[in-house]
């Protein structure tokens, strides 16, 4: 089903970020694809939880948002959370989008390589 007009600010802000992370960081769909452990959709799993957090409970130390959580796949300076909810779900649906485009990089590369006939 094509994407019905308008779209909203949130799926918006995702596409933004997204871009960010490739155009900014340098993680192209090709770097993604390097990732085969499902570490993009952990790191998205763990800014999703501290949203969660930060929605549930909204008296928690600000302070507390910057621990490294335990399941966090990537190098401890790699956590950039932010202070509120949003952008946390921003960063997560970003990096959930990188999960299945590097899939789909690996399924078409496997299609590729099969023998034709």
């Amino acid at each position: 089903m094509p994407v019905q007009q308008p779209v909203s600010a949130f799926a918006r802000d995702v596409l933004a970020e997204r871009q960010r992370q490739i155009l900014q960081e340098g993680f192209s769909p090709n770097h993604d694809a390097e990732h085969r452990g499902g570490e993009l959709a952990l790191a998205a799993t763990c800014y999703a939880d501290e949203a969660v957090t930060q929605i549930c409970q909204p008296e928690r130390e600000p302070c507390l948002t910057q621990l490294v959580p335990g399941w966090w796949p990537f190098e401890p300076s790699c956590w950039k959370p932010s202070l509120d909810a949003r952008t946390n779900l921003v960063k997560a649906t970003a990096l959930l989008l990188a999960q299945g485009d590097a899939i789909d990089l690996q399924i078409d590369t496997e299609l590729e390589g099969r023998p034709h006939g």
